[in-house]
């Protein structure tokens, strides 16, 4: 209880209230609490450690170089698991924990080392996976070129469905799981396999942007292609037409769903893997980002709101998903009696409490019929996926018409956008009106590092870009500088940006006169009913939460 102690020397009595009580008694276990609450930063828990612990807190490792092998004498998985990595650092053999409770790393460093001592350090768990990744990476550098059997390659990967057990792996099969962990630990979203002229770029996208991680020389290239063939369960004679595949692998405590895509180009095939974290923290409203009258107006939809179409509208990766599930979540807390049912493709989030049924085009389980027959089930709420076409949209107004709440997704770019679709879609306009109780739209903007975050005084092109006067900024605007914690990135996750357009008798009448929806916008803006994308990314600039670069890459101008 020695990290509990600490805390409320430094912190006071109430500061553990919002852990449970049980978490107290284990240092280890209060530490991964602290951070999971973000009660406290990692950076301030790691120094007030340090002290007790009598060892040194490195703010940036830069300069530490892995002891020679160390790649091959542990599990990458194993070391993210546990925090460790055992290197020189200013020429002083030192074992540099992430988690510092756990014993898996010294007992590591007492059998690796024998004899020699070596000093004890901690850093952040980012830096320490940091440093395990540009070990391996080293290593598969190191590797002679292997002469590469498909065909075993293929019976290795097949062996294990857990990313943790490379050890006994061939480098290439070693080297593509390893991809995938890096992946996870940084939050990928997609993983492409993209073929050039001279060799493969391996690109992931981390916080919506694309970054290149590794090159693989051209030899290994087709190999490379066939262990994902493999693992998505593909023709690899195939080399002509597209494929889809799906695997399933575990990582830690983590189910990963992977969805898989193969075109030939010119250069050779390139590969998109997309990553689901099946298990991953769910968010509620709260978490949502949502403030001021959108808060308002969500909180009218979550407690105000029985029967109707709830659209929710953005591109390919702009969070609708994720907000969906944290709606859905919050109404089986607040309406325990009403029965929740939903119809995706894919399942990305497994809902406890909440019945679930997937898309399986296959066996005619589409959104249409899927729909239809979650209408029998007698539910109360329903989610389906997105509305792509006629039969699932006039389904969607029929079930909304007869006294269900239904939420669905759109793409289109902005909430009244999602008027015309409908329009597009053949439902009548009259029908649409009757039925849509809410449109909002929203992006994913990257938030700014805490670790390197810095004020300064913007520009008037800058300001004039967000057409913005410089009275409303009353203490500047905040970017990052780029550190080992965020990859010198200056962004560190994601945030969104929300508008949220309410229907009422106005709206109701120019959907019926079929008014162009930019008009329907532009007035809706006027009398005050809506905030837009561009103004929430403003306001959240103003409080230090993202960058104008940020703003303005994912919004379009507001034109009154």
């Amino acid at each position: 209880m020695e990290l509990a102690h600490c805390l409320i020397e430094a912190h006071g009595q109430d500061f553990l209230k919002p852990i449970a009580e049980q978490f107290h008694w284990h240092n280890q276990k209060l530490y991964d609490e602290l951070l999971d609450q973000q009660l406290v930063e990692e950076k301030d828990l790691l120094e007030l450690v340090s002290k007790l612990q009598n060892t040194r807190f490195i703010e940036d490792p830069t300069g530490f170089t892995p002891i020679d092998d160390f790649a091959g004498k542990v599990d990458i998985g194993y070391a993210k698991k546990h925090g460790f990595i055992i290197g020189t650092f200013n020429n002083q053999l030192t074992l540099l924990l992430a988690k510092p409770f756990k014993n898996n790393g010294f007992r590591f460093a007492e059998e690796v080392v024998e004899s020699e001592k070596f000093e004890v350090a901690l850093a952040t768990e980012n830096q320490v996976k940091s440093l395990l990744d540009m070990a391996y990476r080293m290593r598969n550098q190191e590797s002679k070129p292997e002469s590469l059997d498909v065909e075993d390659l293929g019976n290795e990967l097949q062996e294990t469905d857990n990313l943790m057990n490379v050890r006994d792996k061939s480098p290439l099969v070693r080297m593509f799981y390893e991809s995938l962990t890096y992946a996870v630990d940084n939050g990928a979203s997609d993983i492409h396999y993209q073929p050039t002229q001279e060799q493969m770029v391996i690109r992931m996208r981390i916080d919506g942007v694309l970054q290149d991680v590794r090159q693989v020389p051209r030899y290994q290239m087709d190999a490379l292609i066939s262990l994902i063939k493999v693992m998505g369960a593909m023709d690899i004679a195939e080399r002509r037409k597209t494929q889809d595949g799906r695997a399933t692998r575990w990582y830690s405590d983590k189910k990963i769903d992977i969805r898989i895509s193969i075109v030939p180009t010119s250069y050779g095939e390139r590969a998109v893997m997309r990553l689901l974290i099946k298990t991953a923290k769910l968010l509620d409203v709260e978490e949502l980002g949502l403030m001021n009258e959108n808060r308002k107006k969500m909180d009218a939809v979550l407690n105000n709101f029985n029967n109707g179409i709830v659209l929710l509208t953005g591109p390919t990766g702009s969070g609708k998903s994720t907000t969906l599930c944290a709606v859905l979540t919050t109404l089986q807390t607040l309406r325990k009696g009403d029965n929740i049912m939903t119809i995706e493709d894919p399942i990305e989030y497994e809902l406890e409490g909440i019945s679930q049924l997937e898309v399986q085009i296959k066996k005619n389980v589409t959104f249409a019929t899927g729909l239809r027959a979650l209408v029998r089930q007698d539910p109360d709420i329903m989610m389906v996926g997105e509305i792509r076409d006629q039969e699932t949209a006039n389904m969607a107004v029929q079930a909304a018409l007869t006294g269900h709440l239904v939420f669905s997704t759109m793409h289109t770019n902005d909430a009244p956008g999602s008027i015309s679709r409908l329009q597009d879609l053949g439902v009548e306009s009259y029908l649409i009106a009757s039925s849509v109780v809410v449109m909002m739209a929203q992006r994913l903007l990257r938030r700014i590092c805490k670790n390197c975050k810095e004020t300064y005084e913007p520009s008037d092109a800058e300001l004039e870009k967000l057409n913005i006067d410089r009275s409303i900024v009353t203490h500047g605007f905040q970017r990052g500088r780029g550190c080992p914690e965020c990859f010198g990135r200056g962004y560190r996750g994601r945030m969104g940006i929300y508008e949220i357009l309410l229907m009422n008798d106005i709206i109701r009448e120019q959907i019926v006169e079929k008014i162009n929806t930019s008009a329907i916008k532009r007035d809706a803006l006027k009398r005050g009913e809506m905030r837009s994308l561009r103004m929430d990314g403003i306001e959240k600039i103003l409080l230090g939460m993202t960058t104008t670069e940020e703003v303005l890459r994912m919004t379009q101008t507001d034109i009154y």
